[in-house]
Protein backbone atom coordinates (compact mmCIF):
# COMPACT_ATOMS: atom_id res chain seq x y z
CA UNK A 1 0.00 0.00 0.00
CA UNK A 2 0.95 3.55 -0.85
CA UNK A 3 1.33 5.97 1.84
CA UNK A 4 -2.06 7.49 2.43
CA UNK A 5 -2.78 11.00 1.92
CA UNK A 6 -5.92 12.81 1.44
CA UNK A 7 -7.14 13.42 -2.08
CA UNK A 8 -10.39 15.33 -1.60
CA UNK A 9 -12.70 17.41 0.67
CA UNK A 10 -13.34 14.65 2.79
CA UNK A 11 -12.91 11.31 3.38
CA UNK A 12 -14.38 8.22 5.55
CA UNK A 13 -11.78 5.69 7.05
CA UNK A 14 -13.11 2.88 9.11
CA UNK A 15 -10.38 0.25 11.19
CA UNK A 16 -12.46 -2.90 10.04
CA UNK A 17 -11.88 -1.89 6.22
CA UNK A 18 -8.57 -0.04 6.40
CA UNK A 19 -5.70 -2.20 7.91
CA UNK A 20 -2.82 0.11 7.70
CA UNK A 21 -1.42 -1.02 10.88
CA UNK A 22 -1.56 2.33 12.67
CA UNK A 23 -4.28 3.34 15.44
CA UNK A 24 -7.06 5.37 14.60
CA UNK A 25 -6.15 8.48 17.09
CA UNK A 26 -3.11 8.25 15.36
CA UNK A 27 -4.70 9.16 11.76
CA UNK A 28 -6.90 11.57 13.48
CA UNK A 29 -3.60 13.68 14.68
CA UNK A 30 -1.60 13.10 11.05
CA UNK A 31 -4.62 14.38 9.65
CA UNK A 32 -5.18 17.00 11.93
CA UNK A 33 -1.56 18.16 11.39
CA UNK A 34 -2.55 19.05 7.80
CA UNK A 35 -5.10 20.89 8.46
CA UNK A 36 -8.11 18.21 7.56
CA UNK A 37 -10.81 17.24 10.40
CA UNK A 38 -11.20 13.82 10.56
CA UNK A 39 -12.98 11.10 13.15
CA UNK A 40 -13.22 7.48 12.88
CA UNK A 41 -16.16 5.94 11.60
CA UNK A 42 -18.60 5.71 14.53
CA UNK A 43 -22.34 3.61 13.38
CA UNK A 44 -23.72 5.53 16.56
CA UNK A 45 -23.00 8.65 14.95
CA UNK A 46 -23.89 8.03 11.47
CA UNK A 47 -27.48 7.28 12.99
CA UNK A 48 -27.72 10.62 13.40
CA UNK A 49 -27.43 11.70 9.83
CA UNK A 50 -31.08 12.28 9.64
CA UNK A 51 -30.67 15.33 12.30
CA UNK A 52 -28.45 17.24 9.74
CA UNK A 53 -28.01 20.30 11.83
CA UNK A 54 -24.73 21.77 9.16
CA UNK A 55 -26.79 21.25 6.34
CA UNK A 56 -29.83 23.36 8.11
CA UNK A 57 -26.89 26.04 9.21
CA UNK A 58 -25.47 25.94 5.07
CA UNK A 59 -29.05 26.75 4.22
CA UNK A 60 -30.03 29.37 6.55
CA UNK A 61 -27.27 31.68 6.16
CA UNK A 62 -27.60 30.92 2.01
CA UNK A 63 -31.00 32.07 2.78
CA UNK A 64 -29.71 35.30 4.42
CA UNK A 65 -27.10 35.64 1.54
CA UNK A 66 -29.73 35.10 -0.73
CA UNK A 67 -32.27 37.70 0.38
CA UNK A 68 -29.17 40.73 1.05
CA UNK A 69 -27.92 40.31 -2.27
CA UNK A 70 -31.39 41.17 -3.73
CA UNK A 71 -32.43 44.06 -1.30
CA UNK A 72 -28.88 45.33 -2.23
CA UNK A 73 -28.85 44.91 -5.94
CA UNK A 74 -32.55 46.75 -5.94
CA UNK A 75 -30.81 49.56 -4.42
CA UNK A 76 -28.12 49.77 -7.16
CA UNK A 77 -30.75 49.99 -9.42
CA UNK A 78 -30.38 53.65 -8.60
CA UNK A 79 -26.37 53.82 -8.77
CA UNK A 80 -26.64 52.17 -11.93
CA UNK A 81 -29.21 54.86 -13.41
CA UNK A 82 -26.32 57.30 -13.17
CA UNK A 83 -27.82 58.75 -9.07
CA UNK A 84 -25.16 61.25 -8.03
CA UNK A 85 -24.51 63.12 -5.21
CA UNK A 86 -25.96 62.76 -1.80
CA UNK A 87 -28.16 59.93 -3.47
CA UNK A 88 -25.57 57.46 -4.32
CA UNK A 89 -23.64 57.92 -1.07
CA UNK A 90 -26.82 57.11 0.73
CA UNK A 91 -27.92 54.10 -1.62
CA UNK A 92 -24.12 53.09 -0.91
CA UNK A 93 -24.36 53.43 2.86
CA UNK A 94 -27.58 51.74 2.74
CA UNK A 95 -25.83 48.85 0.73
CA UNK A 96 -22.77 48.38 3.14
CA UNK A 97 -25.13 48.58 6.63
CA UNK A 98 -26.71 45.00 4.79
CA UNK A 99 -23.57 43.56 3.04
CA UNK A 100 -21.36 43.82 5.70
CA UNK A 101 -23.02 41.98 8.44
CA UNK A 102 -24.23 39.02 6.34
CA UNK A 103 -20.81 38.91 4.28
CA UNK A 104 -19.55 38.66 7.92
CA UNK A 105 -22.39 35.90 8.67
CA UNK A 106 -22.90 33.83 5.73
CA UNK A 107 -19.21 33.56 5.15
CA UNK A 108 -18.11 32.26 7.98
CA UNK A 109 -17.75 28.46 6.48
CA UNK A 110 -15.46 29.97 4.54
CA UNK A 111 -13.58 31.77 6.73
CA UNK A 112 -13.35 28.94 9.56
CA UNK A 113 -12.32 26.52 6.88
CA UNK A 114 -9.58 28.97 5.76
CA UNK A 115 -7.87 29.97 9.34
CA UNK A 116 -7.86 26.30 10.28
CA UNK A 117 -5.91 25.90 6.79
CA UNK A 118 -3.61 29.14 7.59
CA UNK A 119 -2.91 27.93 11.10
CA UNK A 120 -0.79 25.02 10.12
CA UNK A 121 0.25 26.47 7.24
CA UNK A 122 -1.57 25.46 4.45
CA UNK A 123 -3.80 26.54 1.83
CA UNK A 124 -6.98 25.31 0.79
CA UNK A 125 -9.76 26.62 -1.52
CA UNK A 126 -11.18 28.84 1.07
CA UNK A 127 -8.23 30.71 1.60
CA UNK A 128 -8.35 32.57 -1.89
CA UNK A 129 -12.68 32.41 -1.27
CA UNK A 130 -12.32 34.56 2.41
CA UNK A 131 -9.98 36.71 0.27
CA UNK A 132 -12.36 37.70 -2.31
CA UNK A 133 -14.82 38.50 0.15
CA UNK A 134 -13.32 40.20 2.30
CA UNK A 135 -11.18 41.85 -0.80
CA UNK A 136 -14.58 42.85 -2.45
CA UNK A 137 -16.52 44.15 0.72
CA UNK A 138 -13.15 45.89 2.26
CA UNK A 139 -12.84 47.98 -1.01
CA UNK A 140 -16.53 48.81 -1.55
CA UNK A 141 -16.20 50.06 2.40
CA UNK A 142 -13.25 52.04 1.45
CA UNK A 143 -14.56 53.12 -1.49
CA UNK A 144 -17.79 54.33 0.06
CA UNK A 145 -15.74 56.42 2.79
CA UNK A 146 -14.08 58.19 0.17
CA UNK A 147 -17.26 59.07 -1.30
CA UNK A 148 -16.16 57.28 -4.51
CA UNK A 149 -18.46 56.19 -7.51
CA UNK A 150 -17.85 52.72 -7.35
CA UNK A 151 -18.99 49.96 -4.73
CA UNK A 152 -19.11 46.41 -4.83
CA UNK A 153 -21.68 45.10 -2.20
CA UNK A 154 -23.82 43.42 -4.60
CA UNK A 155 -20.57 41.48 -6.03
CA UNK A 156 -19.45 40.32 -2.43
CA UNK A 157 -23.07 39.08 -1.68
CA UNK A 158 -23.71 37.34 -5.15
CA UNK A 159 -20.51 35.81 -4.26
CA UNK A 160 -21.30 34.78 -1.42
CA UNK A 161 -24.40 33.34 -2.14
CA UNK A 162 -23.33 31.30 -5.56
CA UNK A 163 -20.56 30.20 -3.65
CA UNK A 164 -22.98 28.92 -0.54
CA UNK A 165 -25.32 27.32 -3.20
CA UNK A 166 -22.41 25.46 -4.26
CA UNK A 167 -21.44 24.32 -0.82
CA UNK A 168 -24.57 23.14 0.22
CA UNK A 169 -24.74 20.99 -3.01
CA UNK A 170 -21.86 19.35 -2.30
CA UNK A 171 -23.10 18.53 1.16
CA UNK A 172 -26.34 17.27 0.41
CA UNK A 173 -24.11 14.62 -2.32
CA UNK A 174 -22.10 13.95 1.06
CA UNK A 175 -25.16 13.44 2.69
CA UNK A 176 -26.09 10.73 0.34
CA UNK A 177 -22.72 8.98 1.05
CA UNK A 178 -23.29 9.04 4.71
CA UNK A 179 -26.44 8.03 4.39
CA UNK A 180 -25.30 5.16 2.38
CA UNK A 181 -22.53 4.20 4.97
CA UNK A 182 -25.23 3.83 7.50
CA UNK A 183 -26.87 1.49 5.62
CA UNK A 184 -23.66 -0.52 5.18
CA UNK A 185 -22.85 -0.36 8.80
CA UNK A 186 -26.46 -1.63 9.68
CA UNK A 187 -24.86 -5.05 7.64
CA UNK A 188 -22.18 -5.62 9.59
CA UNK A 189 -22.53 -8.48 12.45
CA UNK A 190 -21.00 -7.84 16.00
CA UNK A 191 -20.95 -11.86 17.47
CA UNK A 192 -20.99 -15.05 15.72
CA UNK A 193 -21.56 -18.10 17.08
CA UNK A 194 -17.75 -19.74 17.25
CA UNK A 195 -17.49 -23.58 17.50
CA UNK A 196 -15.08 -24.91 20.41
CA UNK A 197 -14.60 -28.38 21.55
CA UNK A 198 -17.81 -28.91 19.57
CA UNK A 199 -19.79 -26.39 21.93
CA UNK A 200 -21.00 -22.81 20.44
CA UNK A 201 -19.93 -19.67 21.84
CA UNK A 202 -20.99 -16.39 21.15
CA UNK A 203 -18.22 -14.40 20.52
CA UNK A 204 -17.70 -10.51 19.19
CA UNK A 205 -16.39 -10.11 15.94
CA UNK A 206 -13.31 -8.50 16.86
CA UNK A 207 -12.19 -11.60 18.96
CA UNK A 208 -11.94 -14.11 15.85
CA UNK A 209 -8.60 -15.53 14.75
CA UNK A 210 -7.33 -17.07 11.87
CA UNK A 211 -8.56 -20.63 12.06
CA UNK A 212 -11.55 -19.94 13.64
CA UNK A 213 -14.67 -22.35 12.84
CA UNK A 214 -17.76 -20.02 12.76
CA UNK A 215 -21.80 -21.72 12.56
CA UNK A 216 -23.52 -19.74 10.61
CA UNK A 217 -27.43 -20.88 11.16
CA UNK A 218 -30.11 -20.27 8.20
CA UNK A 219 -31.08 -16.80 7.49
CA UNK A 220 -27.98 -14.91 9.09
CA UNK A 221 -25.44 -13.03 7.54
CA UNK A 222 -22.21 -13.88 7.36
CA UNK A 223 -20.02 -12.28 10.42
CA UNK A 224 -16.76 -12.57 8.71
CA UNK A 225 -14.86 -13.64 5.44
CA UNK A 226 -13.87 -17.37 5.47
CA UNK A 227 -14.22 -21.16 3.41
CA UNK A 228 -17.22 -23.18 4.09
CA UNK A 229 -16.19 -26.66 5.90
CA UNK A 230 -19.26 -27.98 5.50
CA UNK A 231 -22.54 -27.90 4.38
CA UNK A 232 -24.18 -26.07 1.81
CA UNK A 233 -26.15 -22.72 1.31
CA UNK A 234 -27.10 -20.54 -0.90
CA UNK A 235 -25.73 -16.36 -0.05
CA UNK A 236 -27.37 -13.42 -1.33
CA UNK A 237 -24.48 -11.49 -2.92
CA UNK A 238 -26.38 -8.42 -4.25
CA UNK A 239 -24.56 -5.67 -2.05
CA UNK A 240 -21.70 -7.10 -3.67
CA UNK A 241 -21.70 -8.08 -7.20
CA UNK A 242 -25.22 -6.77 -7.66
CA UNK A 243 -26.70 -10.41 -8.91
CA UNK A 244 -30.44 -10.13 -7.96
CA UNK A 245 -30.89 -13.88 -7.19
CA UNK A 246 -28.82 -15.98 -4.31
CA UNK A 247 -25.53 -18.07 -5.13
CA UNK A 248 -25.07 -21.50 -4.20
CA UNK A 249 -22.02 -22.27 -1.66
CA UNK A 250 -20.32 -25.12 -0.66
CA UNK A 251 -17.67 -27.05 0.98
CA UNK A 252 -14.30 -25.19 0.00
CA UNK A 253 -16.44 -21.78 -1.52
CA UNK A 254 -14.97 -18.77 -0.43
CA UNK A 255 -17.62 -16.36 1.45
Amino acid sequence: MSRPQPHGPAASCSRCRACIGVAPAMLVEALGRLGYEAQELDPGLLAEAGIDRAGRDLLMRLAVAGFAMMNVMLLSVAVWSGAEGATRELMHWISAMIALPVVAFSGQPFFRHAWQALRVGRLNMDVPISLALVTAAGMSLVETWLGGRHAYFDAALALTFFLLAGRYLDHRTRAVARSAAQELAALEVPRASRLVDGRELVTPVVDLAVGDLVRVHPGMRLPVDGVIEVGETEIDRAALTGESLPVFAGPGAEV
